[in-house]
């Protein structure tokens, strides 16, 4: 146990004196300059105009009902983190609780102890996994 904490220990000073660096060295760009911050609605709607996406918390979320990984994890509803306000299909009017898909009144909920960004979405006849879009 020792070992583990020193192990924590160690990293934390090890990240922190690396924040303490200069940001930038000559001729080199930062990371904001070549990577953006976010993906947008926009960004997933332009490589798949019929996405099936909402946004909540700031954060892009899109349909997983297709991914192996997700049904194997055998999801469940834990606690209710939004409400899907609209549909919407162009992203400049996205807000939080803007969905493409999914209509207004759908409720959405945070899985219980789940590591991963992902929500749930709950219709009238089933819970649908939703998958944050990260970089």
């Amino acid at each position: 146990m020792r070992l583990w904490i020193r192990f924590v220990l160690i990293s934390l000073l090890v990240i922190g004196l690396s924040a303490c660096s200069p940001a930038e060295h000559a001729g080199q760009k930062k990371a904001e300059e070549i990577v953006p911050a976010r993906i947008t609605v926009a960004d997933v709607l332009e490589a798949d105009q019929d996405a099936d996406l909402f946004l909540l918390d700031g954060m892009v979320f899109i349909n997983a009902e297709t991914f192996e990984w997700a049904k194997e994890m055998n999801l469940r509803a834990g606690k209710k983190a939004g409400v899907i306000q609209r549909r919407e299909s162009d992203p400049e009017k996205f807000t939080n609780g803007t969905a493409t898909k999914l209509p207004p009144g759908t409720e959405i909920y945070k899985p219980d102890k789940h590591p991963v960004p992902v929500y749930i979405a709950v219709t009238e006849d089933k819970e649908i996994p939703y998958l944050a879009v990260v970089n």
